[in-house]
């Protein structure tokens, strides 16, 4: 039977540029100014530089950078004479800004990064169109990154090249011991950018959540790293981790977060059952409804996520499983430290097609990772949007966007739901506040006793979930690039997985005398002798 696959979604509100997949007008060219004079062709424009060129327009557009108040008063003024009577800038208009401003700083634009790409990704709105402020941000970012560049060519003019080492030593982060104001007891885990621990508070005697954030592995502008840990710092909303405060060394970077004890949402449908709850279909809403409400908050204040999934959504408490407490862990910095990337950054697996094939993150991005989510809970994570066990197979099926949409039959309208926050072209994915105002929410209102999935409830606790270490080594590699090491990751796992179960028995791990003992002592053995792949 055909589904329409705009049932159930507000009509798209008419906007100029890329909103809903509508490209930009036809017959709209890009539109050059220099010295108050506009130019319709960009060798026009170069023709007029060269005959009356601005000597100090390299040199002083990066003082500005170390001018704030300055530079938004510069910037403000590209943003008015591009944008025109409508106070908005649209494709080709930032298409001609980006032009204009490498034609004054001697650079290719191109310099500046994938214009196009640059758009998307600062439209926070989601509306085709760049405001001031969204404009602020990406012209600044553009000057930052060409700032870096002319830092790199001078290195590599030297005698003996050094290697730059961002300047952390900015007010705004202090300089703090650790070990003078925590006690670190329990290592919660280790990422690519370093460990996290479980800590004690030296002054107030509380508990709190340490994360290590290692300078070296910064691969961004150093100001827009500042200003998102400023940012983090003062966001203020109960569905967004909590963070007391970010202080550095030498060496890292520390975020000192809240803890939360009751686990993240990979064992909450789990802990809920043990607990005698039903999991219907209003149990699963309020759960979503409020990691949108998180997500929409951080939206709102112009910064993504880039890696929603259910191990970065927390349960604040372990005693109310019925109407459980939901925050949004983990967002902000990973794409700023992942040493080596190339743009490729997030989880296989909840990363959208257009950061695989373009390296490109935007706010739909996080709307794509969202219903990857959405998908999974409803199925309790018996099933998976994206079943692959390996990178490959990850980016082959979400670029091929080879979902079975099954599981999610018995309910049309979540299913429907889903599949819009899962298009496969960014342009067409809602924004967070559209995603509220499906009619699925109001369908899972209505019935308390609406189940989710039956066939997941019954195989509640049999699936065999990829095992943290497997899923976290392949995250630190597909940021690395090395291919190569997961092929013999998975090869390794296959052969020591015997009888084709999907997990590792000790005996097993025992027969391999080369790799075996190196797997027991990563991965550890449960309380029954296994290791999960």
């Amino acid at each position: 039977m055909y589904h329409d696959p705009n049932a159930g979604m507000p009509p798209p509100v008419p906007a100029a540029g890329y909103a809903y997949g509508v490209a930009p007008a036809v017959g709209q060219p890009a539109q050059y100014i220099y010295k108050g004079q506009r130019y319709g062709d960009l060798k026009q424009l170069q023709a007029a530089m060269q005959s009356s060129p601005l000597p100090t327009a390299k040199s002083s557009w990066v003082q500005l950078l170390r001018d704030k108040v300055a530079l938004e008063k510069k910037v403000k003024e590209l943003f008015h004479q591009y944008s025109g009577a409508d106070r908005k800038l649209q494709p080709h208009e930032v298409h001609g800004l980006a032009f204009s401003l490498g034609a004054q700083l001697g650079v290719d634009p191109t310099a500046f990064g994938d214009i196009q790409v640059l758009f998307h990704r600062y439209d926070f709105s989601g509306d085709g169109e760049l405001d001031e402020s969204e404009a602020l941000h990406l012209i600044t970012h553009m000057l930052r990154v060409f700032r870096d560049g002319l830092q790199r060519q001078q290195n590599q003019s030297q005698a003996v090249p050094m290697q730059p080492v961002p300047d952390f030593s900015a007010e705004s982060i202090p300089f703090k011991q650790l070990d003078q104001a925590f006690v670190l007891q329990k290592k919660l885990g280790q990422g690519g950018q370093g460990a996290v621990y479980l800590a004690t508070d030296r002054s107030s005697k509380l508990k709190r959540v340490v994360k290590f954030y290692n300078k070296s592995c910064a691969n961004a502008p150093v100001e827009d790293i500042v200003e998102e840990f400023n940012l983090l710092t003062s966001l203020d909303h109960p569905k967004i981790a909590r963070l007391y405060e970010v202080f550095q060394d030498h060496v890292y970077i520390y975020v000192v977060s809240e803890p939360y004890f009751g686990g993240d949402l990979t064992t909450c449908a789990q802990k809920a059952t043990e607990r005698g709850v039903a999991l219907n279909q209003s149990w699963l809403a309020g759960i979503l409804k409020q990691i949108c409400a998180g997500i929409m908050f951080l939206h709102s204040k112009k910064s993504m996520h880039c890696d929603i999934k259910e191990a970065n959504v927390m349960i604040s408490g372990d005693t109310d499983w019925l109407n459980p407490n939901v925050v949004v862990i983990d967002f902000g910095l990973a794409r700023d430290f992942r040493k080596g990337s190339s743009g490729v950054m997030g989880t296989p697996g909840y990363m959208p097609p257009e950061v695989w094939t373009k390296g490109v993150w935007t706010c739909k991005g996080d709307i794509f990772s969202m219903g990857v989510l959405f998908y999974n809970m409803y199925c309790l994570h018996q099933r998976r949007a994206f079943e692959g066990q390996t990178v490959q197979q990850l980016q082959a099926q979400t670029c091929g966007m080879l979902v079975d949409w099954q599981p999610l039959e018995n309910c049309l309208s979540f299913q429907n739901l889903v599949q819009h926050m899962m298009a496969g072209n960014f342009r067409d994915r809602p924004m967070v506040n559209q995603v509220l105002q499906h009619n699925w929410w109001r369908e899972a209102g209505k019935d308390a006793s609406s189940p989710v999935s039956k066939e997941a409830i019954a195989d509640l606790g049999q699936f065999k979930p990829m095992s943290d270490l497997h899923r976290a080594l392949m995250m630190d590699m597909v940021s690395k690039e090395n291919l190569t090491h997961l092929k013999e990751l998975n090869s390794l796992f296959a052969q020591l997985d015997a009888d084709h179960s999907g997990v590792v028995t000790e005996p097993e791990a025992r027969k391999d005398s080369k790799s075996g003992p190196l797997v027991l002592v990563l991965m550890g053995v449960d309380e029954g002798g296994f290791v999960q792949v």
